[in-house]
């Protein structure tokens, strides 16, 4: 059982680690394509190719977490993909946009079904802890009766179950 719990924990911190990735790359990919941007429009931020394509500051822009960023990469790759938009700027960033944004979405169902796996790992678990709780005390309820029934005192029935061990002290960082 313990296995399982760690493996899913695993598995969620490398799914986090992922999108984290995912995340940087489509924002590397968007900042490419807003400096080759700027470049193109000789540093014009008003002329309209620069507008269709970025209608949010960068800044803005990759401040979103990653579903939203994969959302702003797909509608570059859209106004891209249009005649108006010069040919040199759309081969040279098209490609890497289309992959941040497929990896991207891939990063984020993966970290979906990661949850999936966690949350049904965490709910068997739980549900292993209520019968283990649900035994010892009719284990305890057992040895009450038979040291009732055989004139022992309560300690004897305690003995049974040890005390939990009080958890190390963790150290202060100062």
């Amino acid at each position: 059982m313990d296995g399982q719990f760690l493996a899913a924990a695993d598995g969620m911190t490398q799914a986090h680690a992922v999108v984290r990735l995912r995340d940087a790359e489509a924002g590397v990919a968007v900042t490419n394509a807003h400096h080759a941007t700027l470049a193109a429009v000789q540093q014009d931020r008003k002329a309209l190719l620069f507008g269709r394509l970025f209608a949010n500051t960068l800044t803005v822009m990759l401040r979103k977490h990653l579903g939203r960023l994969v959302d702003a990469a797909k509608e570059l790759v859209l106004v891209l993909q249009e005649p108006l938009t010069p040919a040199p700027l759309a081969t040279a960033h098209l490609a890497p946009l289309q992959a941040a944004s497929a990896n991207g979405s891939v990063a984020l169902d993966d970290r979906k079904k990661a949850e999936a796996a966690a949350d049904t790992n965490r709910a068997a678990r739980e549900v292993w802890i209520a019968s283990a709780n649900a035994g010892l005390r009719t284990v305890e309820a057992e040895l009450q009766k038979f040291a009732v029934a055989s004139g022992r005192p309560q300690q004897w029935v305690d003995s049974f179950f040890a005390p939990p061990k009080a958890a190390a002290a963790k150290p202060k960082v100062a």
